[in-house]
């Protein structure tokens, strides 16, 4: 798989699909396969702290096991951080962490644990929305992938791209883009139910978490 770049160590070059001189990554469109069972998800939390609860949650709540599968066929292993680590990895060892310590410090209820795991994923939609994905089809024609749209792989595939360019996004995008990605998101990864859990429990249980993990 090729290696994760971080966009500040990027020199500016012409990318094959993009207008402007800017800092830019080719993906070969073979390094987003995404493999058979689990792989992904697994090496997202391989030898972290919360590697143990995170197979536990997939394991009780299939539901956020589909979610998060379906959420790395968007950006896969290879979407960076600014810092240049797995956007993935870092999204999914936070929504761990951050739904085991809302149930810590609230009510151990189902809906809590899975509204504030969806909510702590779409967090990553600024770093995702940072970048833009273009290719060039089989027709020649430059195409750009609309975000959370389809699985990644599966848009370059239907178009006959052999390679993606993913470059930034300048100006960076309006926070009202944001919200409306992360909503897009959530509607696109999310079962009905569980969607309603991150209306009602998302955002309350993060700033319960932040009052009592200070007053701790």
């Amino acid at each position: 798989m090729s290696k994760i770049i971080p966009f500040i160590h990027v020199k500016q070059h012409k990318a094959q699909c993009v207008d402007n001189t800017r800092p830019a990554v080719q993906w070969p469109v073979q390094d987003l396969e995404q493999p058979d069972g689990d792989e992904w998800l697994l090496a997202a939390v391989e030898g972290s702290r919360c590697e143990g609860a995170a197979l536990s949650i997939w394991a009780h709540h299939p539901n956020l096991k589909q979610s998060t599968r379906k959420f790395a066929s968007y950006i896969t292993p290879l979407w960076p951080t600014t810092e240049g680590e797995s956007l993935l990895r870092r999204s999914v060892q936070d929504a761990v962490a951050t739904s085991l310590e809302a149930m810590e410090y609230g009510e151990a209820i189902t809906g809590r644990l899975v509204g504030v795991f969806l909510h702590r994923l779409a967090a990553s939609v600024p770093d995702v929305a940072r970048l833009a994905v273009c290719g060039i089809d089989d027709q020649g024609r430059r195409l750009h992938w609309d975000y959370f749209s389809a699985p990644l792989k599966a848009w370059a595939d239907s178009h006959g791209m052999t390679s993606l360019t993913a470059y930034r996004v300048e100006p960076e995008p309006s926070d009202v883009t944001v919200a409306g990605l992360r909503t897009h998101l959530l509607a696109s990864i999310a079962h009905p139910q569980d969607a309603g859990y991150v209306a009602k429990y998302g955002e309350s249980a993060l700033r319960h978490c932040a009052q009592w993990g200070g007053a701790r």
